[in-house]
Order: C-alpha cells, then sequence, then structure tokens
C-alpha cells in the first residue's frame, strides 16, 4: 500500500511540474509572437529604428486589441499606462522600437507603465 501511495504521489507531482512547465513555455511562446506582432504594427510604413512618441501613442491608441493581448500574458495595463511608458523610454525625441517591444511585452502583474 505504501508503496503505491508513493508512486501515485510521484506521478501527480511530475504531473504538476509538467503543468508548470507547459505554462511557462507556452507564456514565452505568446510573448514572442506579441512582440513580433507589437513590431510589425510599430514599424509598418518606415525603416527607421526610431520612432517619435506622439506617432507610436497614436499607433498603439488605434490597436484596439493589444490590452486584450497582454491581458492573456497576465499584464493589466491602460491605454495611459502604455502612454507613460512611452514618456518613460523617451529620449530626444525618439523612441527605440526593439526597446519599446522588450519592455511591454515583459512588464508583469497590474503593470503601471
Amino acid at each position: 500500500v505504501c508503496l503505491i501511495t508513493s508512486i501515485l504521489s510521484s506521478q501527480l507531482i511530475q504531473a504538476q511540474l509538467d503543468t508548470k512547465d507547459k505554462k511557462v513555455h507556452d507564456t514565452e511562446d505568446l510573448r514572442a509572437v506579441l512582440a513580433t506582432q507589437v513590431r510589425e504594427h510599430v514599424q509598418e510604413g518606415h525603416e527607421s529604428p526610431l520612432i517619435d512618441a506622439p506617432l507610436l501613442k497614436d499607433l498603439l491608441a488605434e490597436d484596439e486589441t493589444l490590452l486584450t493581448r497582454l491581458e492573456e500574458l497576465d499584464i493589466k495595463t491602460t491605454k495611459a499606462g502604455l502612454n507613460n511608458l512611452v514618456d518613460g523610454l523617451l529620449m530626444d525625441g525618439f523612441i527605440s522600437i526593439d526597446h519599446f517591444v522588450e519592455k511591454i511585452v515583459n512588464l508583469s502583474g497590474a503593470a503601471k507603465a
């Protein structure tokens, strides 16, 4: 009986670990997909690796699904929070698109950006 209990406990623990590993892997995949989508949306129409803040804010405002996609990654923010993030990354009137994308997909929890 002890041996059976031990085997079942071991299998349950392993199943929990496998589920946790899968969830982490799935979240990383979702972050990578979101990063690609945001980068493509922001870079559409221009070649520069930099973008000015008003244009970036306009692009973010017109993306109706961005906040929902962030919530799927357990990132809760608002349009104002995203604008604050843009303002915080501003250097000489411009923002690095790659830096912005990195920051946005790595926010966590109730992000105030």
